[in-house]
């Protein structure tokens, strides 16, 4: 499946919000569900926009999911992938975590791009390992549940010289018996 970036633009800001709002994100920190009026507010507030950089993921007419950089002005910038569920399982969410890191490295000069997930989203972390990540971080109970709760997170690394070198430098030690 061939994939297209387009930047996310302001005056989008009523499509995202629908496109938010068509399903919902469990994975996606406290606002696990988005009413459409939520989707604006965040528009307007800055979240995709701004120190926030977004990309429209398209697979042709189809808009599969949405790439959100967090923090590009800073020395340790992040990513957030979002596949609408339909598109899941595709392959999408590696290619697009490639395209972070090849556009983070290619177009700023920053040094490392970092990503986090929930424990217990066993794709996300599979995509990140299968890209090449280093897991550096365990955190606990740092993540809101929607529910009130917390759960723990992890948190994944490219430096620019893994990143060219398509190999990370450290890998997780073995697990213990």
């Amino acid at each position: 499946m061939e994939l297209e970036f387009d930047p996310f633009v302001a005056d989008d800001a009523a499509v995202l919000a629908a496109w938010l709002a068509s399903e919902p994100w469990p994975f996606h920190g406290v606002r696990q569900t988005w009413t459409e009026e939520d989707g604006l507010a965040a528009v307007a507030d800055g979240e995709f926009t701004g120190e926030m950089t977004s990309f429209w993921v398209r697979a042709g007419d189809d808009r599969v999911g949405l790439l959100r950089f967090r923090y590009l002005d800073e020395p340790s910038p992040d990513v957030d992938l979002r596949v609408l569920a339909r598109h899941r399982g595709r392959g999408i969410g590696s290619a697009m975590l490639e395209w972070a890191a090849t556009y983070v490295f290619s177009e700023t000069d920053r040094h490392r791009l970092c990503g986090e997930t929930r424990v217990d989203n066993a794709a996300m972390r599979r995509v990140f390992e299968r890209c090449r990540w280093t897991q550096e971080a365990h955190y606990r109970l740092s993540w809101p549940d929607g529910n009130g709760g917390w759960i723990d997170s992890i948190g994944y690394a490219i430096l620019r010289d893994d990143w060219r070198a398509r190999t990370p430098r450290v890998t997780r030690a073995p697990r213990r018996s």
